[in-house]
């Protein structure tokens, strides 16, 4: 994959799978990727299923949205889908997903305004995708879009009135491998005007997710999702939160930038659970995926990996 193209990369036992906005890609050496998976279905994140090396894409296909399960490595996915009767495929759409246990999944969902009629049907026929308000990427493109409040077109409105010129946010979850499901959290025509992004699970019950538009905020769950805490509100509307790692009980990271004159990349580093966050920048990056487990990278969308060394003390 071109750089622009990649949005996920994630890594099982035996095998790796990397996610773009167009198709996916696996391999079982690290040299060689065959092409593979659902194609042409918008996915934006990728996990593995604890306790097998199951992947697990988040995407909108044909057969539905939801959970897209491979047990080849990446060659070919089944369906588990999330129902319309619960996320309205329209305008709560699967972004992002967090897997704690073999059972116990998160999915985050949302939608933010698509620009203009004519620009959506420009990037449906070039094959690139908007995967936040602020960014769309194809297989050999990747440009910053102006804030919807450059543009009129742009709404936001109510998404019952116009499901492709609004905000939602929304977070449903399972805990039986995707047989059942229920919505945990929902903002959506409350003027709020945020849309989901990133979430990760340090256990079952202890979730810290990522919402952004008007406002970024960091929410954090300690009882499986039944009440949601804002532990970070930032109403800069050029604040961008979209990925994030807990990597124990205790300490945590979430990335985004500041995508005004700033224009740096920001790290939000917890080691109280998620109840505090500290700030840790570099300038000129804008990230938009990375890994961690002690120490770990960060994808931009240029594809540069500045590297992170342990400890919350240095990059480079």
């Amino acid at each position: 994959f071109p750089p622009p193209c990649r949005l996920a990369v994630s890594q099982s036992a035996s095998s790796a799978v990397v996610s773009g906005a167009i198709f996916q890609s696996h391999t079982t050496d690290g040299e060689h990727f065959l092409n593979g998976g659902p194609v042409l279905c918008p996915a934006q994140d990728i996990g593995v299923i604890p306790g097998s090396d199951d992947f697990a894409l988040l995407a909108q296909c044909t057969k539905g949205q939801g959970v897209y399960r491979s047990s080849d490595g990446g060659a070919t996915y089944a369906a588990v889908t999330i129902p319309e009767t619960l996320l309205n495929a329209t305008y709560e759409i699967v972004r992002y997903g967090a897997f704690p246990s073999a059972t116990t999944w998160y999915v985050t969902a949302g939608t933010f305004p698509n620009t203009n009629s004519a620009r959506r049907r420009d990037n449906e026929q070039r094959q690139r995708r908007r995967v936040t308000h602020r960014l769309t990427v194809g297989a050999d493109h990747f440009e910053f879009n102006a804030d919807h409040a450059a543009a009129p077109q742009d709404g936001p409105v109510d998404c019952s009135a116009d499901p492709m010129n609004c905000f939602s946010a929304a977070i449903v979850k399972t805990t039986d491998a995707g047989k059942t499901w229920t919505k945990v959290y929902e903002n959506i025509n409350t003027g709020d005007n945020i849309y989901a992004n990133g979430i990760h699970c340090a256990s079952e019950d202890h979730c810290v997710a990522v919402v952004e538009g008007d406002t970024s905020r960091i929410l954090l769950t300690r009882d499986g999702g039944k009440t949601w805490k804002e532990a970070r509100h930032d109403d800069d509307k050029a604040s961008s939160l979209v990925a994030v790692r807990m990597l124990d009980e205790k300490e945590g990271w979430v990335s985004g930038g500041e995508m005004s004159n700033a224009f740096e990349g920001r790290f939000w580093h917890t080691l109280d659970g998620g109840d505090t966050w500290v700030k840790e920048a570099i300038k000129g990056l804008y990230t938009f995926s990375f890994d961690m487990v002690s120490s770990g990278f960060v994808s931009g969308p240029e594809g540069g990996l500045p590297a992170f060394l342990g400890g919350g003390c240095c990059w480079r």
